[in-house]
């Protein structure tokens, strides 16, 4: 027969073990982006931290859907320390059947998922994670939590057209046009594009192999009806190129009078308009890029 001492502590141990086994747990969310302040087109990641505090059990089967805001894709998942399947879906970013280790001690056990999100459109984009997006076998989460990212808008491109060397222009003679295109953003222009239309006293001149000298925006540069530029065209028309960013490139052809004959003496402009440029990214130039020919022709 036990003593009252032995049956005293059999009770206390009894009830520390009840106490352990129905330990509550809080189950707690963390969210960040890195960095918060981006351009339009560049990319972050987000990171969604998911933290247990009961001592006893892990947090097992859980899972979670983040949607994003509008103006932010997530694109692809980093890694993924709470096991079970992580996904990326441009819109939502999704757990299931993931495991939340036990505390150890006064310390919550922790996982997390990292993904690439991409900024679309510029502003201030609150992502936020309601508690009840989270479930598990602990519960749902105790607290929304939220992350912001500002996306800054993309810097227009800029440029100018001159006349390399000389722009006085003879009957019979030919001058250089280069058209520049300058990039002052943190990521590349794509998808690069205008018409340069010259104006009715000019026209592309002779050049060996071709009338086009140089280009280093990359893409085609054809004549304004898009087959090969030649002697005698009314312009050129760039598509497909790219500025990188910080940077410029260029487009330099041949021009020379349309008639020799024709009596001119004075400035010919060419201009590209105002959003005569595009881009992918859908900025373009604020300003016309004009270029002028002093036109020297006829008796």
């Amino acid at each position: 027969m036990r003593s009252l001492g032995q049956l005293l502590r059999l009770l206390g141990l009894t009830l520390l073990l009840g106490s352990a086994g129905l330990a509550h747990a809080v189950i707690d969310i963390n969210k960040s982006f890195n960095p918060i302040n981006r351009d339009v087109g560049q990319t972050a990641t987000l990171v969604i931290s998911v933290f247990n505090s009961n001592p006893v059990n892990p947090a097992t089967a859980v899972a979670f859907t983040d949607t994003m805001p509008a103006g932010i894709s997530v694109t692809s998942v980093i890694s993924n320390t709470c096991g079970g399947s992580a996904n990326a879906t441009g819109s939502q970013l999704t757990l299931t059947g993931g495991t939340v280790p036990k505390a150890s001690g006064s310390i919550s056990g922790s996982c997390s998922v990292a993904a690439v999100v991409s900024a679309l459109a510029p502003g201030t984009h609150v992502n936020i994670f309601v508690k009840t997006d989270l479930t598990s076998s602990e519960g749902n989460a105790a607290l929304d939590a939220n992350a912001t990212m500002t996306v800054n808008s993309l810097a227009r491109p800029t440029g100018t057209k001159a006349v390399a060397v000389d722009p006085d222009l003879h009957g019979g003679g030919t001058r250089n046009y280069v058209i520049t295109l300058s990039n002052s953003n943190s990521i590349a222009l794509t998808g690069l594009g205008y018409t340069d239309t010259l104006p009715a006293t000019l026209r592309i001149g002779p050049g060996t192999p071709s009338p086009v000298l140089s280009n280093s925006c990359g893409g085609t540069v054809l004549n304004t009806t898009g087959t090969a530029v030649t002697d005698g065209d009314a312009g050129i028309k760039l598509s497909g190129g790219a500025i990188l960013p910080g940077a410029s490139c260029s487009v330099s052809f041949v021009v020379r009078p349309t008639s020799d004959a024709t009596v001119s003496n004075g400035n010919v402009t060419n201009s590209i308009p105002a959003n005569g440029v595009t881009t992918t990214q859908g900025v373009s130039n604020a300003a016309t890029i004009s270029g002028n020919i002093s036109l020297r022709t006829g008796a």
